[in-house]
């Protein structure tokens, strides 16, 4: 019997204060990512500080015949 794959996408946000990463917070969607974005941006230094958020496929392998996970 075949498995199906299930791939999932995250949603991640990501702040950086000062040139450097301070913060990374992965969600299931992007409307927890993008509203947590938006609390960061209300209280940053628009002259050094920024955020983002991005979404990231996660690929989930086929497993072998015959292997067992660990």
């Amino acid at each position: 019997m075949m498995s199906k794959r299930k791939n999932k996408t995250l949603w991640v946000a990501v702040r950086v204060q000062y040139g450097f990463v301070s913060d990374v917070r992965a969600y299931d969607s992007e409307r927890s990512a993008r509203r947590l974005e938006r609390s960061w941006r209300r209280q940053m230094n628009p002259d050094y500080d920024e955020t983002s958020v991005s979404n990231v496929r996660l690929i989930v392998p086929r497993s072998r015949r015959g292997r067992h996970a660990n």
